[in-house]
């Protein structure tokens, strides 16, 4: 909710629906939250980029980003 309310505010003032595409990074083993997310983003397109193939794990997605020099965030390195 904290993240979802300035960005719907946002869209809503900046971004036209018909050709404005809603990112939304959860992962294959969240799918089961798509339908919700779809509705609750109306009436914008949304896409879950993580869920298309090629399947990755949550370990082979920060493996990728820390080839790409990126560091993860601190939680993910905590456990």
């Amino acid at each position: 909710m904290l993240k979802q309310k300035p960005c719907r505010a946002w869209l809503t003032a900046n971004a036209d629906p018909a050709d404005t595409i809603v990112y939304v990074g959860i992962d294959p083993s969240e799918t089961r939250r798509i339908p919700a997310i779809e509705h609750g983003w109306a009436p914008w397109t949304v896409r879950f980029p993580l869920c298309d193939p090629p399947l990755l794990s949550k370990q082979d997605m920060l493996d990728l980003a820390r080839a790409h020099g990126l560091r993860p965030p601190r939680l993910y390195e905590l456990g």
